[in-house]
């Protein structure tokens, strides 16, 4: 199986390089047709940006599987014209440090195994068609993590969820202050620091 990171670079410092089945691309180009399954991920604002990217790098094939990695956004923000037709999302529940940051020197797979490490048993909330669910499952389960299909309806709810348990004490504190506030007593909270 070769699994493929591709990440575009305007300063051209990153190369290409392979290590142990992994490619890291420095930009999309025609090479990048070989892959199976093409994970964007990049903030949610620019997934529609990254997707006709790649379609214009040539970089797509008929039975691609595109998936992002957003918890929010619908698959159908990779839809572009001439891409692919099986799209879906996998978000893993999980802090995951870039591996290209870090490097030193020529990438390799101990900065992907790196980045990937956080991954073993965290928690993926998948979207998409058939087969782009089936291949989010199999990649979740191929990365250690636990799989679970949330429907498109429920993912704004999983995500501010998310976003609050990610957040720890921060996200609470938030929370905290908003319920404070609505009774009138935000002042209150501004003796709440021994409890953090």
């Amino acid at each position: 199986v070769e699994h493929w990171v591709a990440r575009c670079q305007a300063s051209g410092e990153v190369q290409s390089a392979q290590s142990g089945g992994w490619w890291v691309k420095a930009a999309v180009d025609a090479g990048c047709r070989q892959a199976d399954t093409v994970i964007f991920a990049t903030a949610d604002r620019d997934l529609a940006t990254a997707a006709m990217d790649w379609q214009r790098g040539k970089a797509s094939r008929s039975g691609q599987v595109w998936l992002h990695l957003s918890g929010v956004s619908h698959p159908d923000c990779l839809a572009v014209p001439g891409g692919a037709e099986d799209l879906g999302s996998a978000h893993p529940l999980a802090a995951i440090p870039d591996p290209l940051a870090r490097a030193p020197g020529p990438l390799g797979l101990p900065a992907v195994q790196e980045a990937i490490a956080p991954l073993q048993g965290a928690f993926f909330a998948l979207a998409g068609n058939e087969v782009a669910l089936g291949r989010a499952d199999a990649l979740a389960r191929c990365l250690g993590g636990r799989p679970a299909h949330v429907g498109l309806a429920e993912r704004a709810t999983y995500h501010a969820a998310a976003a609050v348990v990610a957040n720890d004490l921060v996200g609470l504190m938030a929370v905290g202050e908003t319920l404070a506030t609505a009774a009138g007593l935000a002042p209150a909270l501004t003796g709440a620091g021994p409890l953090t």
